[in-house]
């Protein structure tokens, strides 16, 4: 499993943490792509573009 990870571009991700009956912690594992360089930007912007919005929105009294 660990080679096709790497092998393929993806990535290992705890979705789920639980306690058993026998007081043991299991985690559910899921397996995804990993973001590329440009979509990692692409979010980035994306946030700081709504804080920004959020910040002008607040100083304004949310009113135009």
């Amino acid at each position: 499993m660990e080679q096709r990870i790497l092998q393929r571009n993806m990535e290992i991700v705890p979705i789920r943490m639980y306690f058993s009956e026998r007081q043991l912690v299991k985690v559910e594992l899921g397996v995804g792509r990993k973001k590329s360089v440009g979509d990692k930007r692409d979010t980035i912007e994306g946030r700081e573009a709504d804080r920004d919005v959020r910040r002008v929105m607040k100083s304004s009294g949310g009113y135009d």
